[in-house]
Formats: C-alpha cells, sequence, structure tokens
C-alpha cells in the first residue's frame, strides 16, 4: 500500500529538466515569435497566467537567456524605426517536440495540480484538437489512482492514530480534487464539441 504522494508512476516525465516557468514561456512561444517584454506581460498578477505563475519580469528575462543557452529557443534582433533593437524569440523544433509531449502528461503529485495542470489547461483549452479533454482524462485516471491508494492505505491505519488523521486529510483532498477534475472534464468536453460542430 502506497503512502507517496504520487499521482502517477515514477517514471521520467517529458523535458523533465525544463522548469513549470520555461514551459510556460515555450507555450507561449508556441503561439508565434514574441519579443521578452511582451513575454514578461504574461506572468503580471492580472494577467490570466500571472494568477497562477506570477513572474517578475527579471525572472522571465532569466528564463529567455536560460532557454536560449539550452537551445530550446533561438533570438533574432529586430529593429523597429529609430528604438534600440529588441529581441524576438521563438522556438526550436525540438522545445516543440518537448512542450507538446508535457502538455499530455498528467501531474504527479496532487499539489501540482493547483499550478502545472492549470498552466497546461491554459494553453490546452484554446487548441480544437481534444488536448485539453485528453489531459483531463489523464489526470483524473491518476488521481482516481491515487485515491484507490490513499482509501486502502487508510483502511490499514489504526482509527484515532496521527497516520489516519493524515489519510483523512490525503483522501479528503484527492475527493476534492477528483471532483473539481470531473467538472472541468464535462465543460471542456462540451466546449470541444460545440467547437468541432462549428468547424
Amino acid at each position: 500500500m502506497s503512502r507517496g504522494s504520487r499521482l502517477t508512476a515514477a517514471v521520467e516525465p517529458p523535458g523533465s529538466d525544463v522548469s513549470l516557468a520555461e514551459f510556460a514561456v515555450l507555450g507561449l512561444l508556441a503561439r508565434g515569435p514574441m519579443h521578452g517584454y511582451d513575454i514578461a506581460r504574461q506572468f503580471a498578477g492580472s494577467a490570466d497566467l500571472g494568477l497562477v505563475l506570477p513572474l517578475e519580469q527579471g525572472t522571465v528575462y532569466g528564463v529567455l537567456k536560460d532557454l536560449q543557452r539550452r537551445g530550446l529557443i533561438e533570438g533574432q534582433q529586430e529593429t523597429v524605426g529609430k528604438r534600440p533593437p529588441r529581441t524576438v524569440f521563438s522556438l526550436t523544433p525540438d522545445a516543440l517536440g518537448q512542450l507538446l509531449r508535457w502538455l499530455e502528461t498528467p501531474v504527479e503529485r496532487l499539489r501540482e495540480i493547483r499550478s502545472t495542470l492549470l498552466v497546461k489547461l491554459y494553453f490546452c483549452r484554446d487548441k480544437t484538437d481534444g488536448s485539453a479533454v485528453r489531459l483531463l482524462d489523464a489526470q483524473i485516471h491518476a488521481s482516481g489512482t491515487y485515491l484507490h491508494d490513499q482509501l486502502a492505505w487508510q483502511e490499514s491505519a489504526e482509527p484515532g492514530s496521527f497516520a489516519a488523521l493524515v489519510c483523512a486529510s490525503k483522501v479528503g483532498a484527492a475527493r476534492a480534487t477528483l471532483n473539481w477534475l470531473k467538472g472541468e472534464r464535462t465543460q471542456f468536453g462540451a466546449v470541444n464539441e460545440r467547437t468541432l460542430a462549428e468547424v
């Protein structure tokens, strides 16, 4: 019986050396080339991504530098009028492949649903290929397995023990998360069906 907090098997996730902030930047660049200032604005507290992953402008520029150093993005100098040149960033084919694999993979830990899964859904929600629904299905399956494991652990815990308290907390969180995921899956499924009907 597993007491761990992993939702999925301990398999190396795609692009595991890429941070959440880096994947978020790659996701923005998958929409098209952008310069650093426009990318940084997407992480402001009032922007959609900023609600989940607020990043300071300096942090975003550091992420861009790291991604460029690792060959995941390319920068091209652009001059507009008399303004100083600015760098416009774009994805490399390898980065796009890593991003697409990452977007399809459910998160490993329950606490990552509040951040990593929401960032993935941010990028999947606009796609008409059903990727948000597939991601939610995979996450529901992983979360359901986790809940099953926690219920089995709860049955073996001594009533009134601290272990029973911890189990009850994990079971409650897993049930609430699973209910939320199923509700979002229903909404995304309905939106996806409407979108496909319009195409």
